[in-house]
């Protein structure tokens, strides 16, 4: 069970790991841990006195970057155009479809166009 204090459980694939600190007062939880998930993260008190614990996580790849996303704020409005290039130069606007036994390279991207 441990030996009081708080503990940081994770679940993976089925099995349970869980690390414990030896004390209420000093952090022994491993300072980096390295999970490939999807995983359940879980901290939880293994007393009945108030113990106060966190947990930080740091998830990566980031699901999607902020800065290659489009947000288009309640209210307003904004064409969204998909386009088409073979030289990453040269861009022509295409439609979504499926894409299949192309005689080049394809590379495909997502603007948005605000509308008024």
């Amino acid at each position: 069970m441990g030996w009081g204090g708080a503990k940081v459980g994770i679940v993976k694939d089925g099995i349970t790991f869980t690390w414990d600190p030896l004390d209420n007062y000093h952090q022994t939880f491993p300072v980096r841990q390295v999970i490939a998930g999807p995983a359940v993260v879980r901290a939880f008190s293994t007393d009945t006195s108030f113990i106060q614990a966190y947990v930080t996580l740091k998830i990566t790849p980031e699901s999607f970057p902020p800065d290659k996303t489009v947000v288009i704020p309640q209210g307003q409005g904004a064409n969204i155009i998909m386009e088409c290039s073979t030289n990453l130069i040269d861009w022509t606007v295409t439609a979504p479809g499926v894409y299949t036994n192309v005689p080049s390279a394809k590379f495909f991207r997502i603007r948005p166009e605000r509308v008024p």
